[in-house]
């Protein structure tokens, strides 16, 4: 009996080593890239240390794990106001392989191919809100008619290069990127020789993501990159939209409105499937809204019955505060700030922010 007791006992005991062992390993190798909550700083060193960077993605591809960087729960990123701000999925390969394009920044599409239905005022304001809020935000500007960099005060005719020079690999994105004069808000701008590019870009290789290479080294100097799209389904917008991980559609209160937002989700669902699996709807915000009119109350209770899931609550007013701006390089916050403009964007970048910490 005694040596029937020593023998369990011993076989339990390399057990329990065996056992150490094995999870030791798979806990290198494996478990900490596998849906775990690591510290932003943490992951860096762990990644530089095996030679790897991130490919950015919300859901699951082949070949990845998706983890979680920036937990609340763990230790602040040095880079940004709070670990929960940077509450973003990532890729690592499986294989830790090597892969060039580094990106820690969250890039964010204002997209709609109609026009006038306020993406530039609404790229401009939110970029101004999360500056506010302590966020570093490039603002690109990927509309020929360069009113972003109207917006945020540039003279296009002093400028020497922009975007264009950019896409076509005339010129490395950092020198391109201009000084708003805001601390924190850069801006990579446009003028109308852009409106080349889709004709020239269309024999070029890579030419659906020349603008999410020309973005990559840029990946660790922002927390936010958002661009403003042009009023059209072309190239550029597909650019803009690989490049992306989440679109932002401004949806005017009107009912032709609604006839476009059907085909750009379409659009949207087949990047997302052939080019880009990262990108996904933040969400649809409803600009130039008049409580008085009926049109108004109509068209936003359609798109909720639609998008009851991604309609924000925010209602962007039409208001000429937002229209004499622009006149004059400033944003809402900067012209108006205690206006019903400047607080429905502040009310909006609340709603968004939560849907990026989310994962959505």
């Amino acid at each position: 009996m005694p040596r029937s007791y020593a023998r369990i006992i011993a076989v339990c005991v390399v057990g329990i080593v065996v056992v150490l062992f094995l999870s030791s390993i798979i806990l290198e190798r494996n478990l900490l890239f596998d849906d775990s909550f690591i510290s932003y700083r943490y992951a860096a060193n762990l990644a530089d240390g095996h030679g790897i960077t991130w490919n950015v993605g919300e859901k699951p591809v082949e070949g990845y794990t998706n983890f979680l960087l920036a937990s609340p729960q763990h230790s602040r990123s040095p880079r940004s106001p709070s670990a929960r701000s940077r509450c973003l999925w990532y890729n690592l390969p499986d294989s830790m392989g090597r892969n060039k394009n580094c990106m820690t920044a969250r890039i964010m599409a204002v997209a709609n191919q109609k026009g006038g239905v306020g993406k530039t005022t609404s790229t401009v304001n939110i970029a101004a809100e999360f500056v506010a809020r302590g966020r570093r935000v490039l603002v690109v500007d990927l509309d020929p008619q360069g009113n972003a960099t109207t917006s945020l005060g540039l003279d296009k005719a002093a400028l020497k290069t922009t975007v264009y020079d950019v896409l076509l690999g005339n010129a490395p994105t950092e020198i391109v990127v201009a000084q708003t004069g805001r601390a924190q808000l850069s801006l990579l701008p446009a003028t109308v020789d852009l409106a080349g590019a889709e004709i020239e870009l269309v024999d070029a290789p890579r030419r659906d993501q020349r603008l999410r290479d020309a973005l990559a080294p840029l990946g660790d100097d922002y927390d936010l990159i958002i661009i403003d799209c042009p009023p059209s389904l072309g190239l550029l917008t597909l650019n803009a939209l690989c490049a992306a991980h989440g679109v932002v559609i401004p949806l005017q209160c009107e009912y032709l409105a609604l006839e476009g937002l059907a085909q750009l989700k379409n659009t949207i669902d087949l990047v997302r499937t052939s080019l880009n699996p990262a990108l996904h709807i933040i969400g649809v915000v409803m600009t130039m809204y008049d409580g008085r009119t009926n049109l108004a109350q109509q068209v936003v209770a359609e798109v909720r019955r639609y998008f009851p899931q991604r309609i924000f609550n925010t209602l962007v007013p039409r208001s000429i505060r937002l229209s004499e701006a622009p006149s004059y390089g400033q944003t809402i916050r900067e012209y108006d700030p205690l206006g019903k403009g400047t607080s429905a964007y502040s009310l909006l970048v609340d709603e968004i922010q939560r849907r990026l910490e989310d994962g959505l």
